[in-house]
């Protein structure tokens, strides 16, 4: 069902609609908590609603009922609504001037009391309140951790701005960590919640970037010559993987948080790129073309020889490892369509679990039950919440624009409530990876404007082939006269790629276009001191259409002169 009126805040935000129906579901009933209608916050409509999203719940009526956290439930009319579970409570001021969220949760089937509990949090959390109660009554009904309080990141594209958002578990409470007039692309949490990483073309080039989300304070890891991209964090949170293409093709190299020297792990000509770890942090999962077309493989974390995985499909990218290390969700050509694919790792059987054809980067949740996912609907791109099977999808909306990127926070990415006993019902006492405060950033694009390309700087490539096609190798031959005849003239070389496909491999793919050009101009006599190849993947199209003459017109290198 579609959640409605729940405070102003969240009709500014993301709607959230839910469909499908999954095969076990636990029927559990929540009155009206008593006194939320003061507050502004309808706290049993976003318990409810978080416990729907799981999958494993489902909503039975209980429109008219007034009852609390006290009352003594009549189980022979809630059997006779086919109820399981039954919730109810109360909302009341706490002393220290914030909200106290007073529960109990009752088994009807058989007639007692399982859980009797205050969550206590400041004046301005009592969403986060509903959400901690959601997390409870989930990990008492399933015996799995819940993970209603924990964080989404995702990026929007609106009127030539992008900026980086900051959301609850369920869209709402949407905070803006950066905003730029390039492209940011693959935000990814770091394990203890407190730090981002991704990538920034703000300063005409992609480069790795982590951000402090509490104060705002951001810092370079990764600018090496060429393009930098596809941030993976290391479990322990002291290292990253990143793709770089300074030593020729896309490579995976381990970078420090703190940046500094980077450690190269793959060597070869062909792309690789898009690095995600195994949760104990043994093995890296990542895309390669090396056997003539982007599939996912598997190596130590220290590199090394690499097993492929994917096996059905001539096209799959964007692996995500759950957290509790059985499955990998990935996107797979399928029909000229990308499609969401889950795969059982220990039998590698796998499956699609989407209708939509245009699929991009899923993440999972913290506790492995759900994936978050972009994909794109009526020419809008949107993210969708769905379970392991796609029984149950959300379907998350905003008004700023094309919603895409998404990375689900882990765990412990939460910010503390305070329990009835007094201890911390938050998994990290840290204070500053548990603050739900974010502190905005404006990038500063590079004040250098360089030129538009025209023809004559403009090479073309077919779907999917970074070879020049033949009829502009005099394209390639007209510049290189043109910088040899100024050897102290230097140009970028910008390779680009059409609109299907993952941003990650299309990114990867671009700089091997690029890197084709460097190459062939290279061979006509031009210093290598003259030339730098970059990659802005499917970011910045000339064309905008789905049809392949738009695609043709985007599978370009420009040669732009600085």
């Amino acid at each position: 069902g579609l959640l409605g009126n729940a405070g102003n805040a969240w009709a500014q935000s993301i709607r959230l609609d839910v469909n499908g129906v999954g095969n076990t579901q636990i029927p559990i009933a929540i009155p009206s908590f008593i006194n939320e209608e003061g507050t502004g916050v309808a706290v049993s409509q976003i318990i409810m609603a978080d416990l729907e999203r799981s999958g494993q719940l489902r909503r039975v009526d209980a429109s008219g009922i007034n009852m609390n956290e006290n009352s003594k439930p009549d189980f022979t009319l809630w059997r006779q609504k086919i109820a399981d579970a039954l919730a109810a409570g109360s909302v009341a001021p706490s002393t220290s001037g914030g909200w106290d969220v007073h529960f109990s949760l009752w088994d009807v089937v058989r007639g007692n009391t399982l859980l009797q509990q205050t969550v206590s949090v400041a004046q301005g959390d009592l969403r986060l309140a509903a959400h901690r109660v959601a997390d409870l009554i989930y990990e008492k009904l399933t015996g799995q951790k819940g993970i209603f309080t924990s964080r989404l990141a995702y990026i929007t594209k609106s009127k030539g701005s992008y900026q980086l958002w900051i959301t609850d578990s369920d869209g709402d409470g949407a905070q803006v960590a950066l905003t730029s007039r390039e492209p940011i692309i693959s935000p990814t949490w770091s394990p203890r919640g407190d730090e981002l990483a991704y990538v920034s073309f703000e300063t005409g080039k992609p480069v790795v970037y982590i951000h402090e989300v509490a104060n705002g304070k951001r810092r370079v890891i990764a600018n090496f010559k060429g393009s930098n991209s596809a941030p993976a964090w290391a479990p322990d949170g002291q290292s990253l993987v990143v793709s770089l293409s300074r030593a020729g093709g896309t490579q995976l190299f381990r970078v420090s948080r703190t940046g500094g020297a980077a450690q190269q792990l793959t060597h070869s000509t062909s792309i690789n790129t898009e690095a995600s770890y195994s949760p104990d942090g043994a093995f890296i999962y990542f895309v390669s073309d090396r056997g003539g077309g982007p599939q996912i493989y598997r190596m130590s974390a220290a590199g090394g020889a690499a097993e492929r995985i994917t096996f059905s499909g001539s096209y799959n990218i964007s692996p995500s490892i759950s957290p509790d290390g059985r499955h990998m969700a990935y996107i797979s050509r399928e029909g000229g369509g990308f499609k969401l694919r889950v795969m059982d790792l220990s039998s590698g059987e796998s499956r699609a679990i989407t209708q939509t054809l245009e699929d991009e980067r899923p993440s999972f949740a913290g506790n492995s039950r759900l994936i978050v996912y972009a994909t794109r609907q009526a020419g809008a791109e949107l993210l969708m919440n769905t379970t392991l099977d796609g029984s149950v999808k959300t379907r998350l909306m905003t008004r700023r624009g094309d919603i895409r990127e998404p990375s689900w926070g882990h765990l412990n990415n939460k910010k503390s409530t305070a329990a009835a006993d007094g201890s911390a019902t938050g998994q990290d006492a840290d204070s500053s990876s548990t603050s739900r405060g974010v502190a905005p950033v404006e990038a500063r694009s590079s004040s250098v404007k360089q030129p538009s390309s025209n023809e004559e700087r403009l090479v073309y490539f077919d779907y999917d082939s970074y070879i020049i096609k033949p009829e502009y190798t005099a394209v390639v031959a007209q510049n290189a006269a043109y910088l040899k005849a100024d050897k102290t003239r230097k140009a970028t070389l910008e390779g680009h790629a059409d609109a299907r496909g993952g941003r990650e491999y299309n990114l990867a793919l671009g700089q091997k276009r690029a890197d084709a050009v460097r190459q062939a101009l290279s061979l006509l006599g031009v210093g290598d001191e003259q030339l730098e190849a970059v990659s802005f993947g499917k970011e910045k199209p000339v064309a905008l259409g789905m049809d392949e003459e738009s695609h043709a017109q985007n599978r370009r290198v420009e040669i732009v002169y600085k």
